[in-house]
């Protein structure tokens, strides 16, 4: 990592292209990560991307923007435009990016034309397996191409040991050789390594027991040995998976490759589908939750997102992809389209009963569909589509819809008649039209809708229902346990602002983000919810009332409270408010930080606490003494005055909280 960090932290002035190569399992991406966070508060902008194998250009380049804050749409524009904007927005910054997973020059010869040589220091710095495509991005220089080697025999024992024993127990005497063997196998390629020292650590620990795994990774004849050693590998540890995991873990090849999955998400599909046993748990979540960190423990699934200690995304290495997509294949779990002749393979050809349906590119737009198929999409109990290309209504039966949006204004008015459907996430990057009666959803349990742009105007030109019919209708969802609607504007609802006088809704809801409606004050209803952990709103005002409404939800653990205005009473929290709240964010384009006091007592559990403070007046929160759990506050809209004076007012807290301004 040190030898990347220097070539990237050089003096030279001019864009600097590092690239990184290797063969799969190496680690690559987890090299360009270390760097990545080790060196990006040197950079004015900096952004992490990956392209995989099959990139949608446009997407990639649009996600790009979004990185970077650019919420301007470019969807109708060409690749040129796209990066155009880019080239602009970038032209007096000193930036970093990282281009992870590149496959073909092609795709470089697309992406590079974003980045300026605006002679700052800026980097760029590629992974690739691909030797040619390594040399274009250095434009051959090869003083500039760092190559991946396997690790050194020390180094895999060491992890064997930690990983297996624990860091002060030495492996035993009569397991050494099988040890041995069985690191052989794995050549020094830390994938492979950390995959079979997972299981083991799973395992009984006799010599017999070892045997047996060791001679389950036969020797095969293959142009790449180690290549065929790492499958067999990965194979193995999904052989030894518990029966109740592995249909959670094939689930995964519903994503494509190099796709950021959020665990809550993913956990309310896999109930959705009836993965998930109440034999293991009363709460089904607690259950999903235990699943999801076991396929982490056991490295079958990659960390993404950590919060203090709690894996929230995760990703799944292309490896690890093509065997979950090989055993697929072989039990007819999930059917995958790249293309429009896998889809005349898939709806012409094939004799199976397709059973969920992952079509994640664009590119199967051109297979011809007639109503003849239907009939074998009728059990499809999952589907994801990067468009609706086929009718919604031939899906009878579905539970889980995944839907992102392309360029193209789709509507989606007849998910109203997926009677059984339990899930629901749309994404987009244009305006769509929704249903008007998602109210007769009846077990609809999990709606995420997130756009980047809605507009007032929409439901005019386009057949959108009002926000506000949109809020009663979703008022009506009474067994809604995960709700997140999304904007990137906020719009104001009008008629008395519906959703804030819903009578009793969500009564079973944990997860509430409201990031679409600025509702008039925190509603009254909120009371009720027992069981909600997440809530994320935006008020145009609020008060000292409210926040004890809220602090009374025994449940809460994460609360983001948007207010235009701040009262100038100060709300004093103390024992019983907030018992289990770990986050908190109060944000407005004011200065917050006089609003809340913390009492002895105050907030037992919270260990973050973000303030905004525009136009900060020299005020420090009154008690943060008291929040004895604390460990990091972030401030935005402040100058380094303000880190300073917050520093020394926790100079006597236990913690010695970290102090972060944005």
């Amino acid at each position: 990592m040190e030898e990347v960090s220097n070539w990237l932290m050089d003096t030279q002035k001019k864009l600097k292209v590092v690239s990184v190569v290797g063969f799969g399992g190496l680690g690559k991406t987890t090299l360009a990560k270390q760097v990545y966070d080790k060196i990006r508060e040197e950079f004015d902008c900096v952004a992490f991307i990956s392209v995989s194998l099959r990139p949608d250009m446009r997407v990639l380049l649009n996600r790009l923007k979004l990185k970077f804050g650019i919420n301007e749409s470019s969807n109708d524009r060409g690749l040129d435009n796209i990066n155009e904007e880019l080239r602009k927005y970038l032209a007096k910054k000193r930036y970093l990016i990282v281009v992870d997973d590149l496959w073909d020059q092609s795709a470089w010869n697309t992406i590079s034309c974003a980045f300026p040589d605006n002679r700052n220091g800026s980097r760029v710095l590629v992974t690739t397996r691909v030797e040619d495509v390594a040399s274009v991005a250095c434009r051959c220089d090869r003083e500039c191409i760092y190559t991946m080697k396997p690790l050194n025999e020390q180094n895999p024992r060491m992890l064997f040991s930690n990983r297996v024993f624990g860091a002060e127990v030495v492996c035993p005497p009569y397991l050494k050789d099988v040890m041995a063997k069985i690191l052989k196998k794995c050549d020094g390629l830390p994938l492979a390594i950390i995959t079979i020292v997972s299981l083991l650590a799973t395992q009984v620990r006799s010599r017999k027991h070892w045997e047996s795994i060791r001679k389950s990774l036969r020797a095969q004849s293959a142009p790449n040995p180690s290549l065929k050693d790492i499958k067999n590998i990965l194979n193995l540890s999904y052989t030894h998976l518990p029966l109740h995991l592995r249909a959670c873990f094939l689930y995964l090849g519903m994503y494509p490759e190099d796709h950021i999955i959020r665990r809550d998400q993913l956990v309310k599909q896999w109930i959705a589908e009836g993965f998930v046993s109440s034999l293991h748990g009363p709460d089904l979540e607690d259950v999903g939750r235990s699943y999801f960190n076991e396929l982490v423990n056991r490295s079958m699934i990659q960390p993404s997102e950590i919060e203090y200690g709690e894996v929230l995304c995760c990703t799944v290495h292309d490896m690890m992809l093509d065997l979950i997509l090989s055993k697929c294949v072989e039990d007819n779990f999930i059917s995958v389209a790249y293309n429009s002749e896998d889809m005349e393979r898939l709806l012409h050809r094939c004799k199976n009963m397709v059973r969920r349906l992952s079509l994640s590119s664009m590119a199967v737009g051109g297979a011809t569909y007639d109503t003849a198929i239907a009939a074998r999409l009728l059990q499809v109990r999952s589907l994801l589509l990067k468009n609706p290309i086929l009718p919604l209504l031939w899906f009878k039966y579905l539970r889980v819809l995944i839907i992102t949006m392309g360029e193209e204004i789709v509507d989606l008015t007849a998910v109203s008649q997926l009677f059984q459907l339990r899930c629901l996430t749309v994404s987009a990057l244009v305006p769509m039209k929704l249903p008007t009666k998602l109210g007769e959803l009846a077990y609809l349990e999990t709606l995420d809708i997130q756009v980047c742009e809605l507009h007032m105007s929409i439901g005019r030109i386009l057949g959108l229902p009002k926000v506000d019919a949109l809020a009663c209708s979703i008022g009506k969802l009474y067994n809604l346990e995960s709700l997140v609607i999304s904007s990137d504007n906020h719009v104001e609802c009008e008629d008395s602002q519906q959703l804030g006088s819903l009578s009793n809704p969500f009564q079973h809801i944990d997860r509430l983000e409201l990031h679409l409606w600025w509702l008039w004050r925190v509603p009254k209803w909120l009371c009720g919810l027992h069981c909600l952990r997440i809530l994320e709103l935006y008020v145009e005002e609020t008060s000292t009332q409210d926040v004890h409404l809220l602090g009374e939800l025994p449940s809460l653990v994460h609360l983001e409270l948007g207010s235009c205005e701040i009262p100038v009473e100060r709300a004093m929290l103390g024992t019983g408010l907030f018992p289990v709240l770990e986050f908190l964010n109060i944000w407005s384009k004011k200065d917050t930080t006089p609003f809340l006091g913390f009492e002895a007592g105050a907030m037992p559990s919270l260990q973050t606490l973000w303030f905004s403070a525009c136009d900060w007046g020299g005020t420090i929160p009154v008690g943060l003494e008291h929040l004895l759990h604390l460990q990091e506050i972030k401030v935005y809209g402040v100058n380094k005055d303000a880190k300073d004076a917050f520093k020394e007012a926790l100079l006597m807290h236990p913690n010695r909280p970290s102090v972060r301004l944005e």
